[in-house]
C-alpha cells in the first residue's frame, strides 16, 4: 500500500474536538482507516449507535428529531452511513 504524501494525510485529518470524541480508527497495518467504496450505504440503528458509540435510544432519538433520516425495508429501520457519518460532523 502506498504511503500518503503530508498534503493527503493532512487533508483527511478531521476538526480537534471530533477527533478527541471519536479517535480515527486504524487498520490492520496500523495506519489511519480511510472510507472506501466498501463502506455500506445503508446501516441499521444498532450499527449506527456502534459507530457513534452511543445508546441504540440515543440514535432513535436523533430520528424522532429528524436530525437523522429513516428508511424502511419491512420493519427494519435504516440510516444513510453518509448521514450517519455527516452527524459526527455536525455535534463537533
Amino acid at each position: 500500500m502506498k504511503k500518503a504524501t503530508k498534503k493527503e494525510t493532512q487533508s483527511t485529518r478531521r476538526p480537534d474536538a471530533v477527533a478527541e470524541a471519536f479517535p480515527e480508527p486504524q487498520g490492520s497495518n496500523g495506519e489511519p482507516y480511510l472510507a472506501t467504496l466498501t463502506d455500506p450505504a445503508y446501516i441499521d440503528v444498532e450499527q449506527a449507535a456502534n459507530f457513534l458509540r452511543m445508546s441504540n435510544a440515543s440514535v432513535r432519538r436523533y430520528l424522532t428529531q429528524k436530525r437523522l433520516r429513516r428508511f424502511k425495508a419491512g420493519s427494519r429501520t435504516l440510516l444513510l452511513f453518509d448521514d450517519v457519518k455527516g452527524l459526527v460532523r455536525e455535534v463537533k
